[in-house]
This record gives structure tokens, C-alpha cells and sequence, in this order.
């Protein structure tokens, strides 16, 4: 396991700086900061709902926040919670679903406490048994035919099929 750099360390610093900046009771206590490959920093905040199915963790809010910017590599990822009666902040790892979106982008290092130490570690090995979606036997979608009409002036789906 691979010891923290500079740029780890700083990347922790974001996720608590923005987590303290942006601290919402009841709505957020969650930041992610995410570094991709060309060394941009990305924050995300985890957004808590009364409907729990609606709420948006930080790591994702930061993956999608790198992909609207144009972004495809990701590199490493901190996520920490804020205490705020205790105004202190804890490195936490990515949940479970987190770490299967994170996996979907390769080698992306993830850094987190563990034993009362920070460590840095591949996503791919904090998850034991990935999901294994059948993709390799996927095949793309057949063309379709555009603007075909179906005789009575609507549109007709027409579907070509090898």
C-alpha cells in the first residue's frame, strides 16, 4: 500500500474545507474532493433528502461534477464528515454503491481511515467482489431508420436487423 503524498494530503484539505464552508444541518455533512489524471480538483457534496432514495452522495456529485467539465480520468478521491458539535472532520471511505461507480473509471485511488490511520488504496481492492454487469456480451443497439413514416403520417420505428 502506497504511502500519502503532498497532493493527497491536499487533496483531504479540500474535502474539509469545502465540507466546512458548506455545511448545511440536516442536508450536508459530506464533501468529496476528486483529483483526475490532468491534476483538476473537483468537489462534491453529499445531499441528504427526507426521501433517502433522493439523496446524492458526495462521491458522485464530484464524479459527475469532473464529467461535466469534460473530465474522464479520474486519479484519487477523499471524502470526509464533518461533526460539527465536536467541530471536528473524519477521513470516511466511500460506501459500498460509491465504490462500484468509482470502479467503472479504472484505477482510481482512494483514501481513507482505517485503525486510526490514513491509508491510500486502489478502489478495486476495497471491493471484494465487484458487480459483473455482462457487458462483455452486450451488442449495440440496431440502427434506425430517421423521419420513416408509417403511412398515416406519423412516425415509424423501422429496425434493421442483421
Amino acid at each position: 500500500m502506497p504511502s500519502l503524498t503532498r497532493k493527497d494530503r491536499e487533496l483531504v484539505g479540500a474535502a474539509e474545507a469545502a465540507v466546512r464552508r458548506h455545511y448545511w444541518p440536516g442536508r450536508t455533512r459530506l464533501a468529496s474532493a476528486l483529483r483526475t489524471r490532468s491534476g483538476k480538483t473537483y468537489i462534491g457534496l453529499a445531499i441528504h433528502t427526507s426521501v433517502d432514495r433522493c439523496s446524492l452522495c458526495a462521491e458522485a456529485a464530484a464524479v459527475a461534477c469532473a464529467m461535466a467539465a469534460g473530465e474522464r480520468e479520474l486519479e484519487s478521491i477523499a471524502t470526509v464528515k464533518y461533526f460539527p458539535q465536536q467541530d471536528a472532520v473524519l477521513v470516511v471511505p466511500p460506501c459500498g454503491i460509491c465504490r462500484e461507480l468509482l470502479n467503472d473509471f479504472g484505477r482510481v485511488w482512494v483514501i481513507y481511515r482505517a485503525n486510526g490511520q490514513l491509508k491510500k488504496d486502489l478502489c478495486a481492492r476495497l471491493l471484494p467482489t465487484p458487480y459483473a454487469s455482462g457487458k462483455e456480451l452486450d451488442t449495440p443497439d440496431p440502427p434506425q431508420q430517421p423521419n420513416a413514416t408509417d403511412g398515416r403520417g406519423g412516425l415509424a420505428t423501422s429496425i434493421t436487423r442483421p
